[in-house]
């Protein structure tokens, strides 16, 4: 997670709202993640604001982050 972070430069909210959902390739060979969501101080999943939506190209560091947490799942919460 804290590859990805860096990596991404995206803040924590955010980073823990990432799910394998989210992963995507938008052009052969660069994958995406697609940042929508964040966990606000409660604890609750929110849909970010529509300034706040993007695409994230994670580093071969971060891919690798992701690719050690979901093992192949294509559902739930990456981190």
């Amino acid at each position: 997670m804290i590859v990805f972070k860096l990596d991404g430069g995206l803040l924590p909210d955010k980073v823990c709202a990432l799910s394998a959902e989210d992963l995507d390739m938008p052009k052969e060979g660069s994958w995406a993640t697609s940042v929508r969501r964040a966990i606000n101080r409660k604890g609750e999943v929110i849909a970010v604001k529509d300034d706040e939506a993007r695409l994230v190209y994670p580093t071969d560091d971060a891919l690798e982050a992701i690719a050690q947490n979901i093992k192949g799942r294509r559902k739930g919460f990456i981190f």
